[in-house]
């Protein structure tokens, strides 16, 4: 339509048109003006041109925070995207780009006080960095394993690393998951027996290490650290840690979430025994209409062998079970 549109219009201009052709004309201008003051259109256009814009400008900053300034980059970040439009005189005809970020900055040395900056490094020093990234990343990924009690392997890994700042879940029995900030759930693999044995054996080899530096030393500071040791073996003598943190797991859910409120776990669901095994096998289909009708702490009491009985008084077994785990948590291996 616009190629005709513009071919009738010069011959208009020019030649003339007869009267056939001065109808088209006219149909063509009418269609052409209801088009251009059509609000949907309008506002396409305006989204076209705004989504034009914020590409220009997004690589415009590319090119920017590549710009090397005397041995320096300027760091990619909100704050100094704001402080370098700030800077920006439109009413000069500036336009955002890094030739207009060099001018402005020899032109206004003062300005560059303003950014945060990143030294350029050599091709060794990136390397280095990238290794010592790596390696504080892998760092990570293994202490949330030993959290959460999650697998060690490269899937688990993946898709932790691929998350800035990744929450794990650990609400089904089993089946921990990674929460993104979308409020996706990535189901991971939780940590096999022998990695389980694994990490007990290392926190024991450590134990036995401290003791021997304790024992070397005669510092006040070090007696006390050894009677506190003293006084957590004596702990775990009277009653097994991790028995200790499951009941305290179970009851706080039960009790922080008012989990009373709830009905008990039947005997039986979907025809089939409820009982550990059941819940272990269960898939996320059946678990979540669980949990939402009976409650995290009574599936996870029934995975452990607990019976209903064991909620009763169940905030001041809570209280009794922080004080005896307070010690614990402030000190471990």
């Amino acid at each position: 339509m616009t190629d005709r549109f513009n071919e009738l219009n010069v011959k208009r201009t020019t030649t003339g048109l007869n009267a056939a052709e001065s109808r088209e004309f006219e149909a063509l201008f009418n269609a052409r003006s209801a088009v251009e003051h059509d609000p949907q259109i309008q506002q396409e256009r305006a989204h076209i041109n705004q989504q034009y814009a914020e590409t220009a400008q997004e690589s415009a900053f590319q090119h920017i925070f590549r710009t090397n300034i005397n041995g320096y980059t300027a760091d990619d970040w909100i704050g100094n995207r704001e402080r370098i439009l700030s800077w920006l005189d439109e009413t000069k005809g500036e336009q955002l780009s890094a030739e207009w970020f060099e001018k402005v900055l020899q032109e206004s040395p003062a300005l560059a006080k303003q950014l945060a900056w990143s030294k350029v490094l050599s091709s060794a020093e990136r390397k280095k960095q990238a290794a010592e990234t790596a390696l504080q990343q892998h760092e990570r990924f293994r202490l949330l394993c030993r959290t959460h009690g999650l697998s060690e392997c490269k899937a688990n890994e993946d898709i932790i690393n691929s998350v800035d700042r990744p929450v794990i879940s650990t609400q089904i029995p089993g089946k921990p998951e990674l929460i993104t900030v979308d409020g996706d759930q990535i189901q991971l693999i939780p940590a096999t027996q022998e990695e389980q044995q694994k990490w007990e054996q290392a926190a024991f080899d450590r134990k036995q290490q401290r003791l021997r530096e304790l024992a070397a030393s005669d510092t006040p500071q070090a007696l006390r650290e050894l009677k506190e040791i003293s006084r957590r073996d004596s702990l775990n003598k009277t009653r097994n840690l991790e028995q200790v943190y499951k009941e305290h797991q179970v009851l706080k859910s039960y009790v922080e979430r008012g989990e009373d409120r709830l009905p008990p776990l039947p005997d039986r669901w979907n025809g089939r025994v409820l009982d550990a095994d059941f819940i272990r096998k269960a898939d996320r289909q059946i678990l979540r209409p669980m949990l939402e009708r009976h409650g995290i702490g009574r599936v996870n009491a029934r995975l452990f062998g607990y019976t209903e009985d064991f909620f009763t008084n169940a905030a001041t077994k809570l209280a009794e079970l922080e004080r005896e785990i307070s010690g614990v948590r402030s000190y471990s291996f």
